[in-house]
């Protein structure tokens, strides 16, 4: 029964529209990477403007995504508040995709072309309830979990995760790669721990 339970739960959480429809909004034009001109224009004029993640109120337990790995560029040569997606807030349920995230994907995908491999809406992470986070595909475009591709059903996902953004070209070999990071989750069995993590608890 506790196990149906939080079958239940994860399935209400996680309950959403697919990122492929657009709401065609009058009015607004969209680029060929499908993001409106303006959202791109306001992405460029805010590149240095975002707070870094970590000095954010209660910032210490939220969960963040930190780049490490993107196509024809170091992502570590950057400061965390332009290689990391905070995802703060009470509901505990968040999207990730261009859309959702217009400045981080532009400074890390440069590339237009490769860009739109990048859902608008690319996937959800919600708890269900915390500390079991769980993760659901929400966009046709290629999603890698640990070199698995990603359910639009949800999965699990723990401390130390990559997220990989393929092309269809190349499905098994992801162009920009995320590790999920929180001091609510913790690492899947067999798993090391990242060295920022392990810096963060000699500290």
């Amino acid at each position: 029964q506790a196990v149906s339970a939080v079958q239940e739960y994860v399935v209400d959480t996680l309950q959403g529209e697919s990122d492929d429809e657009d709401s065609g909004t009058p009015g607004r034009r969209y680029g060929a990477d499908g993001m409106t001109v303006m959202d791109v224009a306001a992405a460029n004029r805010n590149l240095a403007a975002q707070v870094p993640p970590m000095e954010q109120s209660g910032a210490a337990s939220a969960l963040f995504l930190e780049c490490v790995k993107a196509t024809g560029i170091d992502p570590m040569q950057l400061p965390p508040q332009q290689r990391c997606i905070a995802l703060t807030g009470s509901e505990g349920r968040w999207v990730v995709g261009r859309q959702t995230h217009p400045e981080v994907f532009v400074r890390l995908v440069p590339d237009e072309a490769m860009r739109m491999c990048i859902s608008r809406q690319h996937f959800e992470l919600a708890w269900a309830p915390m500390p079991s986070l769980f993760l659901r595909k929400l966009g046709v475009n290629e999603l890698l979990v640990n070199g698995t591709p990603a359910s639009t059903e949800g999965m699990p996902v723990a401390q130390g995760t990559h997220l990989g953004f393929c092309s269809p070209n190349s499905p098994n070999v992801p162009f920009l790669v995320f590790v999920v990071n929180s001091d609510q989750l913790r690492p899947a069995a067999g798993q090391q721990q990242l060295p920022q993590q392990q810096q963060q608890q000699q500290q």
